[in-house]
């Protein structure tokens, strides 16, 4: 485990805002979210001179875009991002959250949360139910690429999901 790329990412101070750049109209190699794809593409050059046999790209919440989705996973490539959005289904009335919830349980995970006085939390102990599902995402109407990720659910106080392109953990215990 290490680093294989690192990119360092700064706006100018005169930068316009979303709203006179027409945010979302711009061409993804035109956001700031691009950082995503573009350290997919270094790591998985960096890392298959290396000859790496599956390479598995984690994300938080802000690399939660479909283009990550669309372009990125292949057999040896992974994706695993805390998703921020519910997103819409393909074929579906449910969206991505509500779906999730509907599934059975599969395990659980229990985390220890430290405390952070700037914020007030106490130390406690979190437990985490995992569902999963295979889900089609319905794309934006911008792009062509159509994609089915696994869908991870764990549950907390704030429901916390992830999308994964291939799943082949065993989680211990069922709920």
């Amino acid at each position: 485990m290490g680093l294989s790329t690192i990119q360092l990412w700064t706006r100018t101070p005169d930068h316009a805002d979303k709203h006179q750049r027409n945010y979302p109209n711009l061409p993804i190699e035109a956001k700031k979210s691009y950082k995503w794809l573009r350290s997919a593409d270094e790591t998985q050059k960096c890392l298959s001179v290396g000859q790496a046999k599956m390479i598995t790209h984690i994300g938080d919440r802000e690399s939660d875009i479909y283009e990550e989705f669309a372009t990125v996973p292949n057999q040896d490539n992974h994706v695993l991002v805390r998703v921020r959005q519910d997103r819409r289904l393909f074929g579906q009335k449910q969206s991505l959250y509500t779906y999730l919830n509907q599934q059975p349980c599969e395990g659980t995970y229990t985390v220890d949360v430290p405390a952070d006085s700037r914020i007030g939390r106490v130390a406690k102990e979190a437990l985490l139910m995992v569902r999963r599902a295979v889900v089609e995402i319905q794309r934006p109407h911008k792009l062509i690429a159509k994609i089915t990720p696994t869908a991870l659910h764990f549950l907390r106080s704030k429901p916390w999901k992830l999308t994964r392109h291939q799943l082949k953990n065993q989680f211990i215990g069922g709920c």
